[in-house]
Order: structure tokens, then C-alpha cells, then sequence
């Protein structure tokens, strides 16, 4: 991989510790005062392989990772964790493998994804911006 594609990468991700957990600012609409909001997740990697965030003790969701040795994709935005999801398959080696789309409450983003060969992004890639939120 080039050191670009390096940099964008590390860019969405961060290094995170099963069993460590972190809180982090997230932008969030508050439908009662009509605008957006820093809402504060706790993010927390299990030994067991997944990614909860959490709000006041609350689960929001569960992620469940599958290459442990990669970082993990995290979530940038309230509506990201509620709303935004990928499908695709994973192969012998528990990287990502073959074709990857996104859905936004489990309705397809038209455009959007592409493919990807044990666990690397392969050839013209459509992403999400950062903070992508309908």
C-alpha cells in the first residue's frame, strides 16, 4: 500500500485495546431543541471481539470485529452508529474479501462501495465522507 492510501486509512481509524474503553465526542441531531449537538459515546473493544458504544450505560450498538489484528472502522456520528451499516463477505483469513455496499436503514446507498481483496481496498472505491449523515 502506498503511504497515501496509508494516511487516509489511519485518518478513519484509531488504535484501540480490548477492554479499553473511550469516550468521544459525537455529533448528534437533538430532535426536541431542533439542532445538532456534541453528544459524548463511550466506545469499548471486548476480548471477545466486538465494539460497543454506549451513552449513560445504554448500548447503542454492537459491532462485531473479524480481523483482530487490523484497527478497527469507528463510527464518527450519532446517526452513523444508528443508521449506517455494510454488507459484504469475509474470507478464510477473516478479511474482508469480494464486494462490499452500504445501507442507511437497511436501504441501499446507490454508488456507494466497492471491493476489496484480503482485507485491502481494491481498484475505484465510492466512500462515505467522514462524518456522512443524511
Amino acid at each position: 500500500m502506498n503511504n497515501q492510501n496509508e494516511t487516509y486509512l489511519s485518518s478513519q481509524k484509531s488504535i484501540y485495546w480490548p477492554g479499553q474503553i473511550i469516550e468521544k465526542d459525537f455529533v448528534g441531531y437533538n430532535k426536541s431543541m431542533d439542532r445538532m449537538e456534541k453528544i459524548k459515546i463511550q466506545i469499548m473493544i471486548t476480548l471477545d471481539q466486538q465494539i460497543i458504544y454506549s451513552q449513560n450505560e445504554d448500548i447503542l450498538r454492537v459491532v462485531e470485529l473479524h480481523d483482530v489484528l487490523d484497527k478497527p472502522e469507528i463510527f464518527n456520528n450519532m446517526e452513523q452508529i444508528q443508521s449506517l451499516s455494510w454488507q459484504g463477505q469475509y474470507g478464510q483469513n477473516r478479511k474482508k474479501d469480494g464486494k462490499w455496499i452500504a445501507f442507511w436503514n437497511k436501504e441501499l446507498l446507490k454508488n456507494v462501495g466497492g471491493y476489496y481483496k484480503e482485507g485491502q481496498k481494491q481498484g475505484l472505491w465510492k466512500d462515505l465522507f467522514l462524518n456522512y449523515m443524511r
